[in-house]
Order: C-alpha cells, then structure tokens, then sequence
C-alpha cells in the first residue's frame, strides 16, 4: 500500500479554513487532535509539530484582532499599551481594542477576545466569594 503524503501547510490551511481563521476555538482544537490521530495512525508522528509550526505561522499572519475591553472609566494610553501587550503575548497576534464605558460596572475590567473572557469587574470578584 502506497505511503500518503502529508503536506504540513495545505493540512494547517485546512483546519483553518475550517474553524473560521481560527475564530472558533472549538472546532480549531478538535480539528488539530483530528490532525495528530490521523498522523499517529499512518506513523507520521513527527510531522505534528511541523503542521502545527505552520498553523501558528498561518494564524500570526492574519489581520489584527480586536478584544473588547469593559471598564467603568476610559483607559489611558498606558493602560491599553499593556493590554494589548498582553493579548498580544497570550494570543500571538496584535490586537486592537474595542473599549466600551460601563459605569455600572463600579469597578474592574472585563476583556472579551471570541470565547475568552476575563473577568476582574467587582462584581464578578464578590460573586465569586459567595460561590
């Protein structure tokens, strides 16, 4: 039986295109333990690292994301510096910010990246302690 050819940057561009550039972290993770059942299955093992090289690569090059970040004042520039900093850092890309001015929140900050959020609001923090 012919050995099948694994091609490390049409596999990640597929499981890309399939979980919407990445958007989708759902699908992107079960795309990729697909991908290295599928290798472990015909014995190509090592070719994982390089498909997922070339998915971080392919995801690194899209367009900046954007985060919405929550607080009940506007930030200063050094405040959404190290955001984004961080973002950048956690996600591998650079972001730009949605910010939005919630007064009711009474203090904290909520960021919302797709299904990641992070949540330091004072509300959040004293139902947690009653939790």
């Amino acid at each position: 039986m012919p050995k099948t050819q694994i091609n490390e940057k049409q596999i990640a561009q597929e499981i890309l295109d399939k979980s919407q550039g990445g958007k989708n972290t759902n699908i992107l993770v079960d795309e990729v333990c697909r991908m290295a059942k599928v290798c472990n299955d015909l014995g190509e093992s090592k070719k994982i690292e390089a498909i997922l090289e070339n998915l971080k690569q392919t995801i690194s090059g899209n367009q900046t994301a954007e985060a919405q970040v929550i607080t009940p004042i506007s930030l200063i520039k050094g405040q959404t510096d190290a955001i984004k900093a961080t973002l950048k850092k956690r996600f591998g890309k650079d972001f730009s910010l949605r910010e939005i001015v919630d007064e009711k929140l009474g203090g904290g900050i909520k960021i919302i990246y797709n299904d990641f959020v992070l949540d330091l609001t004072t509300e959040s923090s004293i139902k947690k302690l009653f939790n």
